[in-house]
């Protein structure tokens, strides 16, 4: 174990078949939970690690997308641990004691890098160092377009803020968000609209299932694409680079890649099962657990599986020590070897 620190933690979250506690992993690199627990709190994987695995993976003639996004991490059971709090699901409309990250992932559309993540701290706790989503989004973004060939940074509504899309512009990088429907807009002519209701009238009548204008947005310009699910639902997206309609879609699309990330995380990683109190520890083991998944579409793309899962269910019938041989082995790594 000593001679592979960056494998080690995140090797035992791809073999364990149980509960991912630092005891159960303990036990499957034949090591105490204390040492496993020591690995969380002075971890050796770093971001920059993670950025190689992403040059290694994506494919260089695709165009790269940054994707970003948030996910509650169910604490259901604990009242001590540090960044912890009720915070409200959109997804299940419930509220539950968890933690909340802010997640950057890389994808070419079909492998996926999630590269760093941020804690989100309710203000309630975090008092004058509370910072918002969009703040700490912003704040993970640009060590990662000076090192990777980001073409478009793709992200959810909840991020489309006057700050987000003005740190976009100013640092001329492409972006594709989902916006409100009743958001007002300008026309090239100034003239004022809804949203919704400037596309209802352009699309009325027309066999057309998307379209893009071109306008402003707190006095930015920008490009306005609506998408047409059925006859009910219009998907509303603004970005600051001309594309065909289809290409806005396609590019807004990509970021569904973080939303797998998700649900494989907390359906086979252990994302939500670290009970450490230290909020580093909690920070390190999310860390850890993008680790195991980028290690999983490394071996995906290696080995022509069809999905990460697939790579997953494989690498599970290795014994742990032929897992660390097997990642640790020439060039399968970035080309480096741990020794």
């Amino acid at each position: 174990m000593k001679n592979h620190p960056e494998l080690t933690y995140p090797s035992t979250l791809l073999m364990s078949t149980e509960k991912k506690t630092c005891e159960a992993l303990g036990k499957i690199a034949e090591t105490s939970g204390d040492t496993m627990l020591r690995l969380l709190e002075d971890p050796g994987t770093t971001k920059e690690w993670l950025i190689q695995n992403a040059q290694h993976t994506l494919n260089p003639k695709k165009k790269w997308i940054l994707a970003i996004d948030d996910t509650l991490i169910a604490k259901a059971h604990s009242n001590f641990i540090a960044g912890t709090s009720d915070n409200f699901d959109s997804s299940t409309r419930q509220i539950y004691r968890s933690l909340c990250t802010v997640v950057v992932m890389v994808t070419d559309g079909k492998s996926s890098v999630p590269i760093d993540h941020s804690l989100w701290i309710n203000k309630e706790f975090a008092e004058e160092q509370y910072k918002t989503k969009t703040e700490l989004a912003i704040a993970l973004i640009p060590t990662i377009v000076k090192n990777l060939n980001i073409y478009c940074v793709a992200m959810d509504g909840l991020y489309a803020t006057k700050k987000m899309t003005g740190f976009f512009n100013n640092n001329k990088i492409n972006f594709e968000m989902r916006i409100r429907s009743n958001s007002r807009i300008e026309l090239q002519d100034k003239t004022s609209v809804i949203l919704k209701e400037y596309f209802a009238t352009i699309m009325k009548g027309k066999r057309k299932d998307s379209s893009t204008i071109k306008g402003f947005w707190n006095g930015e310009p920008a490009y306005f694409t609506a998408e047409r699910y059925d006859e009910d639902t219009v998907v509303f997206l603004i970005s600051n680079f001309q594309a065909a309609p289809q290409e806005h879609i396609k590019i807004y699309r990509m970021r569904w890649h973080i939303e797998k990330f998700f649900r494989t995380a907390k359906q086979r990683l252990g994302l939500k099962d670290c009970q450490s109190r230290k909020l580093v520890a909690q920070y390190n083991h999310i860390l850890y657990v993008c680790v195991a998944y980028s290690l999983l579409q490394l071996e995906r793309k290696s080995k022509k599986y069809k999905t990460p899962e697939e790579a997953h269910r494989r690498l599970r019938k290795k014994t742990y020590c032929d897992l660390i041989k097997h990642f640790s082995a020439p060039r399968q790594i970035f080309g480096v070897v741990y020794a």
